[in-house]
């Protein structure tokens, strides 16, 4: 008896199971065959469905379909106010972006204050095509200061391409003090003939060697040919950098070491960038939101013929740094190269504003476990032969017999980013030969 309940227990149960398990699944069953198939679903929410596909795999944007360059708004640099995606770059410079005493057009202007020699206002963005435009015109209001003002365009790598005289462009070639001045350049006046510039990253505009303010207003490309002749500095100038480099330089006799005193660090010139002595030696590199390189140069070398330069250098976060020899001008000397603690090494000859590469070394082995600690660089100059040195090393050599026959030193560097840290120059010898 007991057994025949048992199985009648048994077999009630497992039937109890049977028919809730079978009801679960038909109600599954409607269910789902109401609910829309997956194309549907996904099409109601714009995503193509594939039911191959991770839907957790990130999707990768091929290289060449990103698009980095800003368009501009009715081709205007500037206008009213800073446009998006562009920065505010200026150096000695009280600026407000919009101001409302003066306008050319609209109701606000740019309102410049240069408050020491060569000070400019800059707008830098990541890149903008100026492949289909003709000229740039734009219009200044200057005050009884300022009797020129320079304008500049950037290159991809946010290098200074061709300096122009805004004066040069106007009625008599003077800029009219308290009134608008309207001046259109040809883009190619902005563009050296030697280089193939398609796209920029920005202006400025500089007031040279004096201080005072001016209101820009309506900086714009236009895609309107105008022909009108280059704007070339004047010969008494050397180096395109409105002064001559080694005026008011007190001439040294070599041996010359590097002693960083205040009579000695006013005999260095530094063109751009930072040049700016520390407690552990001298800063070289990029400005922060100013520039992505730096130049100086001894002013006192003028007469320098052979010799062979040893710098110590601790290595920051620029890229490159680089050592001038028989500099002469900014459009003549050579340069030895570094790049990764150098690992790499390159010579260019810059010959009357032409670089070209001379020579280069394979990629070395980094020499140490921190090769940015005291990384001995140096050069030698020898009748027409250039030797680049790593560690007391000769790695590259070439003979030059165009570049000059005398010059000085000079440092040179150059990074991606402004804010990239610079190196600091610990030491700094030139013997003769």
């Amino acid at each position: 008896m007991k057994q025949d309940n048992f199985w009648k227990i048994f077999w009630s149960t497992m039937l109890t199971v049977l028919v809730i398990c079978t009801s679960a699944l038909l109600w599954l069953k409607i269910g789902y065959l109401r609910l829309p198939e997956d194309t549907a679903l996904a099409a109601a929410v714009g995503v193509r469905y594939d039911p191959a596909r991770d839907p957790f795999r990130k999707e990768v944007v091929p290289e060449e379909m990103v698009i980095r360059k800003i368009p501009l708004l009715a081709d205007y640099l500037y206008r009213e106010s800073i446009p998006f995606g562009f920065e505010d770059w200026s150096w000695g410079v009280a600026s407000k972006w919009r101001s409302s005493e003066q306008a050319f057009e609209g109701t606000f202007s740019l309102h410049a204050k240069f408050q020491e020699p060569w000070a400019g206002v800059r707008l830098s963005a990541p890149s903008v095509d100026i492949t289909e435009y003709q000229s740039l015109s734009l219009s200044v209001y200057p005050d009884a200061n300022i009797t020129d003002l320079y304008l500049e365009l950037y290159n991809i790598y946010g290098q200074p391409i061709e300096r122009q005289s805004l004066s040069w462009y106007a009625h008599e070639n003077k800029l009219t003090p308290n009134q608008w001045n309207a001046l259109r350049i040809p883009i190619s006046n902005l563009i050296s003939s030697r280089e193939n510039i398609k796209e920029i990253t920005g202006f400025s505009i500089s007031a040279g060697e004096k201080t005072g303010s001016a209101f820009i207003d309506a900086v714009q490309f236009t895609r309107t040919a105008t022909v009108y002749p280059r704007w070339e500095m004047a010969s008494s100038s050397a180096g395109g950098w409105g002064a001559d480099i080694f005026a008011s330089t007190t001439q040294v006799s070599l041996p010359y070491s590097l002693s960083r005193t205040e009579s000695d660090l006013l005999n260095w010139r530094p063109i751009f960038g930072t040049f700016k002595n520390s407690e552990k030696g001298v800063l070289v590199g990029p400005t922060e939101k100013k520039t992505t390189g730096s130049m100086a140069v001894f002013g006192g070398g003028k007469e320098w013929g052979n010799y062979r330069v040893n710098m110590g250098i601790y290595w920051g976060m620029t890229s490159t740094f680089s050592i001038l020899v028989r500099f002469a001008d900014d459009a003549n000397f050579v340069a030895c190269a570094y790049s990764n603690y150098g690992s790499f090494i390159q010579m260019y000859q810059v010959k009357d504003g032409d670089s070209t590469l001379v020579a280069q070394s394979p990629l070395l082995a980094i020499r140490t476990l921190e090769p940015w600690k005291d990384a001995s660089h140096g050069a030698e100059v020898r009748g027409n032969k250039v030797s680049c040195f790593l560690d007391g090393e000769r790695i590259v050599s070439a003979d030059l017999p165009t570049m000059p026959s005398r010059g000085t030193v000079g440092i040179e560097t150059w990074s991606v980013n402004s804010d990239d840290y610079p190196h600091t120059l610990q030491s700094l010898t030139v013997s003769p030969l």
